[in-house]
């Protein structure tokens, strides 16, 4: 020996297309995964934009700014939209029940207006309708007080409006232009006849 060695570093030729088909198929794998994983975020993402965006639409005037939404990152680095929020003006318009109904009515159909409320969706609308409820409430309460103020008066126009006319010639329950077209005769019986009979003399 001359006290010199050679070490062989080459690999095995089969071991090589091994390890590059396992690293291929595990590649392969991940792809597959992150496709399938992309697709949900995708789906995910169109179905947050239309239910926020049916909110929004629906609560017009009402609504506090525009959607806020939350993202997740994908296999491919894009942020999805995953998550997301209206937020809508819920409190009562003060000192007008007819104002707060519209309203109420307005946030309940925002509240419902996705294909698929949520549960909170659902609670808003609940809490809507109760707002509802209590407008309507108010306003009958109102239409009540105003017909107690109005009645006495319109019982006194009417009574003015029913009373029967006296006559000045004979001080009967009628008006004096009955005595048109009579006799002198009729005219004098026409007064000395009893008020029911007073129009049953008239020609």
């Amino acid at each position: 020996m001359d006290g010199s060695a050679t070490i062989n570093t080459s690999s095995n030729p089969l071991s090589s297309q091994n390890a590059q088909s396992a690293q291929q198929a595990g590649s392969e794998r991940r792809s597959a995964e992150d496709e399938r994983r992309i697709n949900e975020l995708n789906a995910r993402d169109r179905e947050v934009r239309a239910h926020e965006q049916a909110h929004l639409a629906a609560a017009g005037a009402h609504a506090r700014g525009g959607i806020q939404f939350s993202y997740t990152r994908g296999p491919d680095q894009r942020l999805y939209a995953t998550g997301g929020e209206v937020s809508i003006d819920t409190a009562p318009v003060r000192g007008d029940p007819q104002a707060t109904l519209q309203k109420a009515q307005t946030i309940r159909r925002a509240a419902l207006a996705p294909a698929q409320p949520s549960a909170q969706d659902r609670a808003v609308a609940a809490q809507a309708a109760q707002m509802a409820t209590e407008a309507r409430a108010e306003l009958a309460a109102e239409r009540r007080a105003a017909l107690e103020e109005v009645s006495p008066q319109s019982a006194d126009e009417t009574a003015a409006g029913n009373e029967i006319p006296h006559c000045p010639a004979c001080g009967g329950a009628h008006a004096a232009a009955a005595h048109e077209g009579l006799s002198a005769y009729a005219a004098q019986s026409l007064a000395e006849a009893p008020d029911a009979q007073t129009f049953s003399r008239a020609v």
